[in-house]
């Protein structure tokens, strides 16, 4: 047997290894009682917390330079607790009735997704990774939207069947494919008066040399979901939905209309050259305060495990050599804006 044949077969052992593992730990989250399943997802995530330092190390580091005084050492075992807990919730959501996510799913300000509605444009849903996003998937069905949202296809049919049945769930939301262009596609959604929603707390590309104040360090941001705002003429609602402990409250915060932060110049086409732009960078500016304003109230629901101001390769040289990580935040900076 040839190497790359050998190869391949035990790619494959492993993906059937891994999607009859995943498969079976859904099946148990499921059959298990609800504070059971919560209690071992609390103990997963201790049990993280512990077996990967690395990781602990990330959280601690970006924690304690963006949160100051705020911070202490016991946010970051709440942060793996959390994480592994919203994974569990998220399941079992998945085979909850309507009537029960309508007990477990409150929605706050609700007045302003209305507001925002009458004035008959196309609105786009900013949200972040905080208490448990992924329930926000069933928001459209509680409030009567049609919802469409950008997500990439996985090359393994069978982890991609899973995360289809997943999707099934979310009644109201629909699944474009990036394929055509991300930033051209939702546009149009938002010009027909259609509805989006998209994550806008990721660290984004070095080289579009677009850099947001986020908590005192400049971090790269993806200029995307400013582009697609403006672009598409979008009414703006962040919101968020935060882990209360025996439900979630969905928070819509007042509308905001992207008109307000100026217009794209049409000689801009293509995301490197986004920087150029003054109506991107200050939306972008208010996206980014508005994520740090709501991790500053519930600190320990962000997902902190994200590298979000530098590299993963950056960091480990942050976290093996010592070095302060402010400084190197704001070095990078400085050096790819002049590149």
């Amino acid at each position: 047997m040839s190497s790359k044949k050998n190869n391949n077969l035990m790619s494959k052992i492993a993906s059937e290894i891994q999607y009859r593992a995943i498969k079976g730990l859904l099946w148990l989250v499921r059959v298990i009682p609800y504070r059971i399943a919560i209690a071992v997802g609390r103990f997963f995530g201790i049990l993280a917390w512990i077996l990967v330092p690395f990781h602990r190390k990330i959280v601690d580091v970006q924690m304690k330079y963006a949160l100051g005084n705020a911070y202490h050492k016991s946010l970051s075992i709440n942060v793996f607790m959390n994480v592994c807990m919203h994974i569990v919730d998220m399941v079992k959501f998945l085979y909850m009735s309507g009537d029960e996510h309508k007990i477990k799913i409150v929605i706050n300000g609700l007045e302003n997704f209305e507001a925002a509605r009458a004035t008959g444009r196309g609105i786009m849903f900013i949200s972040c990774h905080l208490g448990n996003w992924e329930m926000l998937g069933h928001v459209p069905k509680l409030v009567g939207i049609e919802l469409g949202v950008m997500a990439n296809v996985r090359d393994d049919p069978k982890m991609e069947s899973i995360i289809k049945g997943f999707r099934l769930n979310y009644t109201g939301m629909h699944i474009l494919p990036p394929k055509g262009g991300m930033v051209l596609k939702l546009s149009e959604e938002l010009k027909a008066g259609r509805h989006v929603g998209i994550t806008v707390d990721q660290r984004g590309r070095r080289e579009n040399r677009l850099f947001c104040d986020v908590f005192g360090m400049p971090a790269p941001t993806s200029p995307a979901p400013a582009l697609i705002a403006l672009r598409g003429d979008a009414i703006i609602v962040p919101v968020c939905a935060v882990d209360k402990g025996d439900f979630y409250e969905v928070c819509v915060e007042k509308p905001v209309d992207s008109r307000d932060f100026g217009k794209v110049d049409e000689s801009i086409q293509k995301l490197c050259d986004c920087y150029k732009s003054d109506a991107i960078q200050k939306l972008s500016d208010y996206m980014q305060k508005w994520v740090e304003s709501v991790v500053r109230e519930y600190p320990d629901q962000w997902f902190w495990l994200h590298n979000r101001w530098i590299r993963r390769p950056d960091m480990k040289k942050v976290l093996r050599g010592g070095l302060d990580f402010r400084e190197y935040v704001q070095a990078q900076a400085e050096r790819l804006k002049k590149a």
